[in-house]
């Protein structure tokens, strides 16, 4: 409904001329050049690779360890693995002051900005988030700030290996975020309906006109807000097969990934621009990936530590809706599971199974616990707007052992 604004104001202003050709169409212009050729057009850039050689007398750009002060020249942007969601690649690069901040560019992939503070004679090593990897592992194209600072190249992190029970678990379905975003509620609909028959009834008066136009969208966008459920926009799972656990987070739009807990990032659309954000701390860093109007979901490491559910005794934290499958694959609801206390028995009378997302795509003959954690419960995520669900496959009932 964010676009109600523009089009009642539209509705209020009178257009005199207004044809039915539509708006002439102008053409689309690309500001690259494919090397040794003409300029490439918009999608040329999208459907082909055109490797650069590196300029005579330069050092080979594909090279690792090859060192940048201000712009470079990458090779191909195509990715490892065509149509992969993967996202998230490591390089290492080696950064010398005075240096405030610098741009790594991966061409169609996207690109990384990066926030230092080093000043002149400060250097640091790090590890870097990037969209893609090429094919050849062409380092990306590296611009600095300001230009006397220097950032290098040094390598590609090699990513370490998946277990199979980590597999297994990534394989799960996603978190559907940001859907909410994209449905409009009956209230909102109404409200624009009347609102349009209202601006286009005083149109002979435009200032009245576009003054409730403007009202109008205000009421409408107040409606969407009030009626958007927030757990769409940002979820986490706790996906686990027995005493092995996965946190999968997604969230609409953006998502910080801290370096040392997150194994993968996803998105969608899988081929769309992305564009990591990294503020060097200290020591440490902040990792931040963004997709304007797509969708994003981390894998990252969980160690429950001693935190347990058990058939006999919560020992996590208190669940507010609390889904069981038997063996046999019969669901049961039942309701709120409180901390410390044994798996309370089935409610009647209430929907048997959880959401459909988090029902589906579980292996059979096994039992399964599917929960809503309370806002603060153990590894929630504490001060993190998220709704936050576990799903348990070889859950132990008090019922079965």
């Amino acid at each position: 409904m964010s676009s109600a604004l523009p089009a009642l104001v539209l509705l209020a202003l009178p257009v005199p001329g207004w044809g039915a050709a539509g708006l002439p169409s102008a053409p689309v212009a690309c500001s690259r050049v494919a090397c040794g050729s003409r300029a490439a057009t918009w999608e040329e850039h999208l459907l082909t690779v055109r490797p650069c050689p590196a300029p005579t007398g330069d050092p080979c750009e594909h090279e690792p360890g090859s060192p940048s002060r201000g712009t470079r020249q990458a090779g191909p942007s195509a990715t490892r693995n065509p149509g992969s969601s993967e996202r998230l690649w490591r390089g290492r690069f080696a950064l010398a002051g005075p240096l405030s901040g610098a741009t790594l560019s991966l061409g169609r992939l996207g690109t990384t900005e990066v926030t230092a503070n080093l000043l002149a004679g400060e250097s640091r090593e790090v590890l870097l988030p990037l969209p893609g990897q090429p094919l050849d592992g062409a380092p990306p194209v590296i611009s600095v700030r300001p230009e006397a600072g220097r950032v290098t190249f040094l390598g590609w992190e090699s990513p370490a290996p998946w277990t199979p029970a980590f597999t297994r678990l990534a394989r799960r379905t996603r978190p559907p975020v940001g859907e909410s975003a994209l449905r409009a509620g009956w209230t909102a609909l109404a409200l624009l309906g009347a609102a349009a028959l209202l601006v286009l009834s005083v149109r002979r008066r435009p200032r009245l006109a576009l003054g409730l136009g403007l009202l109008a969208a205000l009421g409408v966008a107040a409606a969407e807000g009030a009626a958007r459920d927030p757990s769409h926009v940002r979820l986490r799972v706790l996906e686990a097969d027995g005493d092995n656990w996965l946190l999968v987070e997604g969230a609409a739009g953006s998502l910080e990934c801290p370096p040392l807990g997150t194994l993968s990032l996803e998105c969608s659309p899988p081929g769309a621009p992305l564009e990591w954000r990294v503020e060097l701390r200290g020591d440490g860093a902040r990792w931040e990936a963004r997709l304007p109007a797509g969708r994003l979901w981390r894998l990252g490491r969980l160690d429950p530590g001693v935190r347990r559910l058990r058939g006999k005794a919560n020992a996590w934290g208190t669940l507010q809706r609390t889904f069981t499958r038997s063996a046999s694959g019969t669901w049961a609801d039942r309701g709120v599971w409180e901390f410390g206390a044994p798996l309370p028995a089935p409610v009647a009378g209430v929907g048997e199974a959880p959401p459909g997302w988090l029902a589906s795509g579980l292996p059979q003959g096994r039992e399964v616990l599917v929960g809503r954690l309370a806002p603060g419960a153990g590894a929630a995520g504490e001060g993190v707007q998220a709704s936050v669900w576990v799903r348990l496959v070889g859950f132990e009932s008090s019922e079965t052992h």
